[in-house]
């Protein structure tokens, strides 16, 4: 399978317009292993971002993903840019899906035209892993993910005057509904385990001091959708309570 595309990227008010084909020599990217998550099951993606910001949006990679005979290839040939260039700073960002792979599969990934960075992907039950032997140009915060293990939900409580009072009384409720999730300690895509009972998620930063949570559905049959909507309308005055699950469904 290839695809490739062709996008505007911002420009940066001190680049010149020769901007595009200086991506290999002046320019990092964060590469970073995601998780996709929905009914049908998990995948896994590749999110690639620019290490700095530009002057405007609209900034897009001009790219090739090639996952034909086994193997996987990443070709980011360039940086181009809207016209006019216009809007706030913004990151190049590339989101690449990843056809349903199990295995070990050579990996490249070239950068310009003067990087190439190549090793392993490896996807098992327990995860995916991105083994390179060079990673020049870029930084990999995560080469390992786990999968979220089936019917795991996660999220955060959130009160601007007791946010434990707040996730005390959910759990609660929540409990004839759920388990502890007794996580792996590791990245999830999503979240981080830190311990097997305690994940950290991305907050919003004006939700400084809210508690987050993860659970393990147990047999119930009462859609989720329902459990949450019930349990919303309990908490107190105020709450933001934000669920994700391992299905894809948010709430």
């Amino acid at each position: 399978m290839i695809f490739l595309m062709a996008g505007l990227l911002a420009c940066e008010a001190d680049q010149s317009s020769d901007l595009a084909s200086t991506i290999g020599v002046q320019d990092e990217i964060i590469l970073e292993l995601q998780q996709t998550l929905s009914p049908e099951g998990q995948g896994l993606g590749f999110n690639i971002r620019s290490a700095r910001s530009f002057a405007c949006e609209g900034v897009e990679y001009v790219h090739i993903l090639d996952t034909r005979n086994q193997q996987v290839r990443i070709d980011l040939m360039r940086i181009e840019k809207p016209d006019p260039c216009a809007g706030d700073s913004a990151k190049a960002e590339l989101f690449l899906p990843m056809p349903h792979l199990q295995g070990t599969y050579p990996v490249t990934i070239e950068i310009g035209e003067y990087i190439r960075n190549e090793g392993e992907l490896i996807i098992d039950h327990k995860g995916y892993r991105l083994m390179l032997e060079t990673t020049e140009g870029m930084q990999v915060p995560n080469a390992s993910m786990l999968r979220v293990p089936n019917r795991v939900i996660w999220g955060y409580v959130f009160h601007d005057q007791s946010a434990q009072q707040a996730l005390n009384e959910m759990k609660t409720l929540i409990a004839p509904f759920t388990d502890p999730a007794e996580l792996e300690v590791g990245y999830y895509g999503h979240f981080y385990s830190v311990s097997p009972t305690q994940i950290t998620v991305p907050l919003p930063i004006e939700k400084t001091g809210a508690r987050t949570f993860a659970f393990l559905l147990t047999g119930t049959q009462e859609p989720l959708r329902e459990i949450v909507d019930s349990i919303r309308a309990q908490l107190p005055a105020g709450t933001e309570w934000k669920v994700w699950a391992w299905n894809g469904e948010k709430f």
